[in-house]
């Protein structure tokens, strides 16, 4: 984005538009071995400029504009989406089975296989639940006597 300047000099006002440059490091080919120098190796940043042909004040400003955090971020949460789409793909798939053998069992009135197609309805929907935060996880036990409820 442009950057606009109000100059004024000998009694006369002028305005300037300045360009920004673009990070010299995030458009180098090989930014992504340098990103990972600097972050992953650790390497200085006048090592990782010197290797590379770049200035040290160069990717000085890059490590300290966030440059590498951000795409850093950006793949995490890329990632993230994937595992994510995965889990719940396979969570679903899990639910679908556990229905045709609940009704397949329910059929041939097989209850204890039934049963446990229940429970592994049941076990599956608690997970999504846990991983959408609707639940909380907590080692709670209830223990009831005489209808007397103790929570320990």
């Amino acid at each position: 984005m442009p950057k606009v300047f109000r100059m004024h000099a000998q009694g006369i006002t002028r305005w300037r538009i300045l360009m920004t440059r673009k990070c010299t490091v995030c458009t180098h080919k090989d930014v992504a071995k340098i990103d990972k120098a600097l972050l992953i190796e650790g390497a200085s940043e006048r090592s990782v400029a010197a290797r590379y042909g770049l200035g040290y004040t160069a990717v000085h400003r890059h490590k300290a504009s966030g440059h590498i955090a951000d795409k850093v971020i950006a793949k995490k949460e890329a990632a993230d989406r994937v595992a994510g789409a995965g889990l719940a793909e396979d969570l679903e798939w899990v639910i679908e089975q556990s229905k045709e053998i609940y009704e397949e069992e329910r059929q041939r009135k097989n209850n204890r296989v039934a049963i446990d197609a229940l429970q592994m309805i049941a076990k599956t929907g608690e997970i999504r639940a846990k991983i959408a935060g609707q639940i909380e996880n907590s080692n709670k036990v209830v223990i009831n006597i005489a209808g007397d409820d103790t929570k320990l």
